[in-house]
């Protein structure tokens, strides 16, 4: 007997489907950044500066004046449909490996505050306008380099030798961006340690255990380890709090000069 399939389910929507099902924080995360775009496009028909500043671009002055949301709101802006497809295909490339993983809570607490922690580093090193996800981006390149790193012991040939890939991709990218005008790279590395650091806690432990089987004969097995949510909650709080304090230390001690506040009076009055 033949089988009809319902074409609303069949092919690539299907596939699509059981991704977003499998993986619904690397899904939730990608339809985001896609609809913010949208929304950019549809009301304001461009991907400027002028357009991005109002959207909730990182813009130094701004912040300082009080524009906190300015340290969240880029991670889901994007400037341009080629940096957000380059963002989309990074982030479906390792997300569904690092929610694998760490499981849907911790890798988006991975993603959200690589992102903030990337964007107060570009807050720290820059004023000028900054908008991607490339920070939280990184800093889920480094989860997955840290828990490989951390099981290195019982990992498998071919497993350590994606663990060096990514070591490899992590310091390939960060000497592109040294060559590349544009690349934020200040957030780039701040992603990277944020995630790092959460990563390090948060990932689980394996062990290679001896035991002895019902009959007395010995045997060895690996046993997981998952770390305590505590002690993972502890680590994002020490993100967010390291994240406040260099915003409030570059808020109230560094001045910009005369082109930025010029740059800054234009996007006040179009604002």
């Amino acid at each position: 007997m033949y089988r009809f399939e319902d074409p609303r389910t069949s092919g690539l929507p299907r596939r699509l489907l059981s991704a977003a099902r499998a993986n619904p924080a690397t899904a939730a995360f990608s339809i985001l950044n896609v609809v913010v775009f949208l929304y950019q496009w549809l009301v304001f028909g461009s991907s400027d500066g002028i357009v991005l500043y109002k959207m909730g671009a990182k813009f130094g002055p701004a912040i300082q004046d009080g524009d906190w949301h300015r340290l969240v709101m880029p991670i889901m802006l994007h400037g341009g449909w080629l940096h957000l497809a380059m963002n989309s295909f990074g982030l479906w490339t390792v997300g569904p490996l690092v929610e694998r993983i760490f499981g849907s809570t911790y890798f988006a607490a991975i993603y959200v505050f690589s992102g903030i922690f990337g964007v107060v580093a570009s807050y720290w090193n820059s004023p000028v306008l900054s908008v991607g996800a490339s920070g939280a981006l990184f800093g889920i390149v480094a989860a997955a380099a840290v828990y490989f790193g951390v099981n290195r012991k019982l990992l498998q040939r071919q497993e350590r030798r994606f663990f060096f890939t990514l070591l490899v991709l992590i310091a390939g990218n960060l000497m592109v961006g040294e060559f590349i005008p544009g690349i934020d790279q200040a957030a780039h590395v701040g992603g990277l340690v944020a995630g790092a650091v959460i990563a390090f806690v948060a990932a689980p432990r394996y062990a290679l255990v001896v035991g002895h089987t019902l009959i007395g004969m010995p045997a060895t097995y690996i046993e997981s380890h998952r770390q305590e949510p505590l002690r993972v909650l502890a680590t994002v709080a020490a993100v967010i709090v390291v994240s406040a304090a260099v915003t409030w230390w570059v808020s109230t001690t560094v001045t910009y000069g005369s082109g930025t506040m010029r740059m800054y009076g234009i996007f006040q009055l179009l604002e």
